[in-house]
């Protein structure tokens, strides 16, 4: 596959001394995009935008280029410049969008969503992206309504329900979350992170057994995720199976040695089962580590 890669980008390269216009060296940039030559296509883009400085169709795709080698600083730039020649250009504010988010710019990334749906980009992508967006900007609601008009377009667009269902989370609609990750596990039945979440969701409306099928599930998936541990270890201790709670708080101090809940969560269990030697030393290391006995429960318990 390499070698036919290789050949068809030689073969180009050899045609370019015939190229005499800029809409060549675009058809020439086209072939190179396809063959996933992404840097030929850059190079070739860039002879066209010499020859007709002012045609957006070839920064567009020089920046779609950029965009599939990460380089999404020089994506920016090319975006900018088309919305420069056409502010009305709805997918190169999407493509603008996109390339913010993944620097991080949530509040720049929503703003571009939003122009390119005014702008003729209305499709569950478009409105999946800006939920996104208004979710990591903690605008919940808002991220709601983006996510249902998204599943309203594409009712099959089983991310959105997974976005929909992690925004139903911070709402605290545990079973609508529930609901929208039991969809997206149909279709990707593997993604541990669904299964813990809808054990997450679980534990908030105290269903421990319920919440334990789905945690188990996660940690045969992904054995290193510590969360879907600790999450079971609380499940346990509900349930009152302090041995078992004991060994997945030990799973997640492992890992993280400095987690001072699950420090305080092992030493509940410990003193359940009446160490309260073995409690103290626990609660002693979650205070080492941040946590705040404000209503003197461990100096009580510990005199």
């Amino acid at each position: 596959m390499k070698k036919l890669i290789l050949s068809c980008t030689l073969f180009l390269f050899s045609l370019i001394t015939l190229a005499q216009s800029a809409q060549e060296y675009s058809e020439f940039a086209k072939a190179s995009f396809n063959i996933e030559s992404y840097n030929s296509a850059i190079g070739y883009f860039t002879k066209a935008i010499e020859l007709e400085p002012y045609n957006e169709k070839f920064y567009i795709g020089r920046g779609f280029s950029k965009f599939n080698l990460k380089d999404y600083y020089g994506a920016i730039i090319d975006f900018n410049r088309v919305v420069e020649l056409n502010p009305k250009h709805g997918l190169a504010y999407y493509m603008r969008g996109e390339s913010f988010y993944y620097l991080n710019n949530f509040d720049k990334a929503l703003n571009d969503f939003n122009k390119a749906i005014e702008n003729g980009q209305v499709n569950a992508s478009s409105y999946a992206y800006r939920g996104i967006m208004n979710k990591l900007l903690k605008h919940f609601t808002d991220a709601l309504i983006d996510f249902d008009k998204s599943i309203n377009i594409t009712p099959e667009f089983s991310e959105a329900y997974f976005e929909r269902g992690d925004t139903k989370l911070y709402l605290k609609d545990y079973d609508g979350a529930i609901n929208d990750f039991e969809f997206f596990i149909k279709e990707f039945p593997t993604n541990f992170k669904a299964f813990f979440l809808i054990g997450y969701a679980n534990i908030k409306l105290n269903k421990y057994k319920e919440s334990l099928f789905f945690l188990n599930k996660s940690i045969k998936l992904d054995t290193t995720f510590s969360e879907s541990y600790f999450n079971k270890g609380i499940a346990l201790l509900h349930l009152e199976d302090f041995n078992g709670a004991i060994n997945n708080f030990d799973i997640v101090l492992n890992t993280n040695p400095e987690y001072n809940f699950a420090y305080f969560l092992r030493g509940n269990a410990k003193f359940k089962l009446k160490d309260k030697k073995g409690a103290c030393l626990d609660w002693s290391e979650a205070i080492i580590f941040g946590y705040r006995d404000d209503n003197g429960y461990i100096k009580k318990k510990c005199k």
